[in-house]
């Protein structure tokens, strides 16, 4: 098997590279500076330079392969929100999705990719309303209309162009994930590490996570053989102030600073709804595959994530 990963230098692409190229598949990714990322792939994996501008070099590159992901995308924090941040952080994704199509479409149809995996988040959705044990939110859900699932849309919108083409298209909406080497535990972490972590507004809002493990086995999965939507979540979405009493147990550090979400807010502005927004997301179609996950409750995850190795 022939798979490029786009962005595959991040956290997810590393990890879907590893395991891609420990069962034999060959694995090309592209990278906007592949000398400076070139460290973050290891062979037998191969990294090559690609831009949404070069069209027909892209095709080139992805000429043959049997599946392209995309794992690119510019940061959504810790900068604000601005105008000029906000236009990064969409044409990083829906103009890549959109270079990827387009260079699909000039190759002959017996040399394009046979699947294309896109990834978005559960940020897609809309946030799941407040209740002792509201519904969760499923593939079959509306997308929301906030900043961050308009950009997802207009992703998912971009990567359907190239079923016309005879592509099958998986469109990946991700949660949070939990890594040993993941930028976002390091962050969450260091307030509990210096004795700072609380709760977060109410700490009634969900979070809902995955951990790499399982999340590069849906991600094959992907590649593999699913169309449409898949939520990329585990089933054990919790709410926030169980998730930081889970990352405080296992780091032996008590739960008493509590964030107001007026002051969050001022803080970070309308980014804020990146600590105070609250999904409830449910992995329903992940489990009617029958995906055994092995990470199910937050505990076990933190257990692996932030446990000392053997």
């Amino acid at each position: 098997m022939k798979v490029a990963i786009v962005g595959g230098s991040g956290l997810v692409g590393r990890a879907l590279t590893r395991s891609l190229t420990a069962d034999g598949a060959d694995v090309l990714v592209l990278s906007r500076d592949p000398g400076r990322r070139a460290k973050h792939v290891q062979p037998p994996a191969r990294i090559a330079k690609w831009s949404k501008d070069d069209v027909d070099g892209l095709a080139r590159s992805i000429d043959g392969v049997d599946s392209v992901v995309s794992v690119a995308g510019a940061r959504v924090a810790p900068w604000r929100w601005t105008r000029r941040r906000k236009a990064t952080i969409t044409s990083s994704r829906v103009d890549t999705i959109k270079a990827l199509v387009n260079a699909m479409a000039r190759l002959p149809a017996d040399r394009r990719p046979a699947s294309l995996v896109v990834v978005s988040g559960i940020d897609a959705y809309p946030e799941t309303p407040p209740g002792d044990d509201p519904a969760p939110l499923t593939e079959a859900s509306p997308m929301g209309v906030e900043f961050l699932a308009r950009v997802s849309k207009a992703l998912e919108d971009e990567a359907r162009r190239a079923e016309s083409l005879g592509v099958r298209v998986a469109r990946l909406r991700q949660g949070h994930v939990l890594a040993r080497d993941a930028e976002l535990v390091w962050f969450l972490a260091l307030p509990v590490r210096l004795f700072l972590g609380g709760r977060l507004g109410t700490g009634q809002q969900w979070i809902s996570w995955v951990h790499i493990d399982d999340a590069t086995a849906l991600f094959r999965r992907a590649i593999d053989d699913v169309d449409g939507v898949l939520n990329v979540t585990s089933p054990g979405a919790c709410r926030q102030i169980d998730f930081v009493r889970a990352m405080a147990r296992r780091l032996r550090r008590p739960v008493w600073f509590p964030a107001p979400a007026w002051l969050v807010k001022l803080v970070l502005g309308e980014q804020a709804v990146l600590l105070l927004g609250s999904r409830r997301v449910a992995p329903t179609r992940a489990l009617d595959l029958g995906h055994g996950f092995r990470y199910r409750t937050i505990d076990t995850a933190f257990d692996d994530v932030l446990g000392r190795r053997p």
